[in-house]
């Protein structure tokens, strides 16, 4: 038996195990912590934690009825770690207007890139 619990991501309530709190709160933080850094830190995390809330709301739509480790597991995998995105976008776009080209990143999700 997991303990479960109420996690509130722009508004909407998400039951999740707490083992996949704890792995996607140590997520957040590391984006916060490696984009406040940069111009726009603060959007690009702020994107990125939107485009988790959208991921999660897919596994919703799909019957899931709590979250746990392995599917934030696999939204890391979609998503990436900030230091992943970084060298996509370096990869692909012309390093100029960092925010738009994170933001594109995580839009598109990078398995898709």
């Amino acid at each position: 038996m997991k303990k479960n619990i109420s996690v509130n991501i722009f508004g909407t309530l998400y039951p999740i195990d707490e083992d996949a709190y704890d792995l996607l709160l140590k997520y957040n933080e590391n984006m916060r912590r490696y984009y406040s850094r940069m111009e726009d830190g603060e959007e690009i995390a702020d994107d990125i934690e939107h485009r988790v809330a959208e991921l999660l709301s897919e596994l919703r739509s799909q019957g899931v009825m709590a979250i746990t480790i392995d599917h934030v597991k696999q939204i890391i995998e979609r998503i990436g770690d900030p230091q992943d995105l970084y060298m996509i976008m370096l990869k692909i776009i012309n390093p100029k207007n960092i925010y738009r080209k994170v933001k594109l990143i995580v839009l598109l999700d990078k398995n898709f890139i």
